[in-house]
């Protein structure tokens, strides 16, 4: 009889909070995206499933050969072997050198399934190709109707596994979209949390679940540092699948215990054991496939190991089949990607699209009550005291996505439109269909969900993104937590300085810190605020290095161009990241940098500071009262002035 096998007294594995932990991951999902490219460009017609699926084994075994090579000890290499799932097959087709292959012919649909793992750290990725589409042959019909659904599913779904959600709201989120294009989520599909050497996690997500599925699967909230595989597998169909007398290949090691009675189950065994410990793998990875079936046997018989069944769709639903997208995500106060396939839009024609007001709100337009949620976490985490303001939608400014400062982290608006331009590129482009972004400085484009890197200021070189827990300095590389990070980092000269709490500065880009408090001022320009000018005798042209005095330095660098201009004609600056215009000193215009015309202040309501510890809550608050505030402060000012005077001639009286 199988028994479980004890954890107790191991140490808790270390989460995302640490860096290595999220470079691993990283790696990983890294090397799973690039190795599902080759497989995409790859499966043209004519090839065999076997082909594709040895094919993407090998590659990310090459892949993970090439890192890590000095840690004798680290355990690397495949986390779940390639699948390739032709049509109406759901999942798990990998197929052994003795068995019966598939063909891959023109207009299928192929599902990819993969997974790479360094040091346990496990990163799976999954998507569909139709095979010869292109942008003069679009998909249509049935296949588009579920390349769109579980694409659109997919996009909602990452917005929704965050920490403080709950599974079912993913659940039905998927369900919504799914019928919005007259089609099913494949019934009583799981994704599952990951874990360091575990691919099916105690948390999960399922998909249409039967009435006993939904009783028995329990609610789980989503938390700070989980790790998610979120697989989308989409049906054409009524979403029931069967098993077929298709030969499974793929299993899993278990945690039960068992003393096997054939040789050949125990050199099995023991091989699986040794080379592939927890991570799921597939027959065809054995020299000896004959022998390796009979071992299987005994395995599965006596549950030391979990058999990954090839599943098919329901016969008869004609044209059509399953699609399936699965994505990595890791969570903290929002999720971030870690894998994804690549789809484009513009190869898929559907007659369909969401008309439901509430999931078009949540998965195209991305929205208020996501933004106001988010934006509330943020203003008391940060501040503790904010509150929402009914402020923060009106105006003629519509905010759509949040941003996170390079130094801070803290979020402050990204784009206050429909479009945005790529910097320092002048072309607009839709937020909705826009996939790139540009690189501060180089003006290259890359992709907005597959990106991982930033360019630091002024040199262009690549840093990692901030993943919510850490930044990194600039220009240097270490990572520093946000959390309890106090200092930010120089532009220039890459040293750490007090975040917000900070009454000194440092001239610029080298120098002693000196008082905020008792000197006359200059703006900086990154963040508006006022700072010493006499103390600073000398300043260095940006992205440039040489130093300028500021006695006789009537001219000013352009961050984006490096170019010179006027010193008194330009009393405006351009934001780096949001390329937003701000006033640069105390005017009542500013013009774009380095060109442009003038625009009003006056009218201008939605703006925010890029590292002051004002937010945009409270600007968007406080806009429309300024000139009362500040005649308040006047008349306050007055008042206590008098109220002095006063208290003064009392005094005097009193000693007379």
């Amino acid at each position: 009889m199988a028994d479980k096998g004890s954890d107790s007294g191991e140490e808790e594995d270390p989460t995302i909070a640490e860096d290595v932990v999220v470079t691993k991951y990283k790696m990983a999902g890294d090397m799973a995206n690039r190795v599902l490219r080759k497989i995409i460009d790859a499966a043209t017609v004519g090839t065999t499933a076997r082909t594709l699926c040895q094919m993407g084994d090998d590659l990310v075994l090459e892949e993970t050969s090439k890192v890590f090579k000095k840690e004798k000890e680290l355990k690397k290499g495949i986390a779940f072997p390639t699948c390739i799932s032709v049509n109406h097959i759901v999942c798990h087709f990998s197929p052994l050198m003795s068995e019966s292959d598939i063909t891959i012919g023109d207009g299928d649909m192929v599902k990819i399934d993969l997974g790479v793992h360094i040091d346990g750290y496990i990163a799976v990725v999954g998507h569909t190709i139709v095979v010869g589409a292109s942008k003069d042959n679009k998909v249509t019909g049935k296949k588009a109707d579920v390349l769109l659904a579980a694409y659109l599913a997919s996009e909602g779904a990452q917005r929704l596994v965050k920490a403080g959600n709950e599974n079912y709201t993913v659940t039905d989120q998927i369900q919504k979209v799914a019928e919005a294009f007259h089609c099913k989520p494949v019934e009583g599909m799981l994704s599952h949390q990951l874990k360091r050497n575990i691919i099916d996690g105690e948390k999960a997500i399922i998909q249409n679940p039967t009435e006993q599925q939904r009783k028995d699967h329990s609610k789980c909230e989503f938390s700070v540092h989980d790790v998610f595989a979120v697989d989308i597998l989409i049906s054409t169909g009524d979403g029931k699948t069967k098993e077929k007398d298709t030969r499974t290949t793929v299993y899993k090691k278990t945690e039960n215990i068992y003393q096997l009675k054939m040789k050949a189950s125990r050199v099995f065994y023991s091989e699986v054991c040794n080379k592939f410990t927890t991570m799921p793998f597939t027959l065809r990875a054995f020299e000896e496939e004959k022998k390796a079936k009979m071992g299987v046997v005994e395995c599965c018989n006596h549950q030391l190991l979990e058999p990954f069944n090839v599943l098919w769709e329901k016969e008869g639903i004609g044209e059509g089949g399953i699609c399936y997208i699965c994505f990595h995500l890791i969570v903290n106060c929002l999720a971030v990607w870690i894998t994804q396939g690549p789809f484009d839009s513009e190869l898929v024609q559907s007659e369909y699209s969401i008309k439901d007001q509430e999931i078009k709100i949540d998965v195209a337009e991305g929205l208020c009550e996501w933004v106001q949620r988010i934006s509330e976490q943020w203003a008391q985490q940060t501040r503790g005291t904010v509150g929402m303001k009914d402020q923060w939608n009106s105006g003629p400014l519509f905010l759509l996505f949040l941003w996170s400062s390079v130094l801070t982290g803290q979020l402050y608006p990204l784009v206050v439109c429909t479009h945005w331009s790529a910097v320092p590129t002048v072309p607009l482009y839709s937020l909705a269909s826009c996939t790139h972004w540009s690189f501060l400085l180089t003006g290259q484009l890359y992709p907005l969900v597959l990106s991982t890197h930033w360019s630091a200021v002024p040199t262009g070189h690549l840093y990692p993104l901030v993943i919510c827990t850490h930044l990194s300095a600039v220009p240097t590389g270490p990572l520093y937590s946000l959390v309890s990070c106090t200092h930010w980092s120089s532009v220039l000269t890459g040293q750490l300085y007090p975040l917000v709490l900070c009454t000194h500065w440092s001239a610029v880009p080298t120098g002693p810190l000196y008082s905020l408090v008792s000197c006359t001022h200059w703006s900086s320009v990154l963040t508006g605020q006022l700072y010493p000018l006499v103390l600073c005798t000398h300043w260095s042209a940006v992205p440039t290095g040489p130093l300028y005095s500021l006695v006789s330095c009537t001219h000013w660098s352009s961050l984006l161009t490096g170019q010179l201009y006027p010193l008194v004609i330009c009393t405006h600056w351009s934001s780096v990241l949001t390329c937003q215009l701000y006033p640069l000193v105390l005017c009542t215009h500013w013009s774009a940098v380095p060109t442009g015309p003038l625009y009003s202040l006056v009218s201008c309501t939605h703006w925010s500071f890029v590292l002051t510890d004002f937010t945009p809550l409270d600007i968007l608050a406080t806009s429309a009262s300024r000139k009362t505030q500040k005649k308040k402060k006047k008349k306050a000012s007055t008042k206590a002035s008098d109220a002095v005077v006063a208290e003064t001639k009392n005094g005097k009286d009193a000693d007379n």
